[in-house]
């Protein structure tokens, strides 16, 4: 939740609202006329949310 504030963006409240973020992060633009994100735009956010998760808990241990 903190994350979101500091990018200025509100927090997900329904699981469209999340899957549309995951979604964005593999690459889904998400215009008026656009189809509903495929399952290989939120394989691919899905892989770099996890990548992130990894990072961050990397760096919240200290290694590195």
């Amino acid at each position: 939740a903190g994350l979101c504030k500091t990018n200025g963006i509100d927090p997900p409240v329904l699981l469209g609202e999340a899957v549309r973020l995951v979604a964005r992060l593999g690459g889904y633009l998400g215009r008026r006329k656009d189809p509903p994100p495929g399952h290989q735009v939120l394989w691919h956010g899905h892989a770099r949310l996890q990548a992130m998760c990894e990072g961050y808990a990397l760096w919240d241990a200290g290694v590195g």
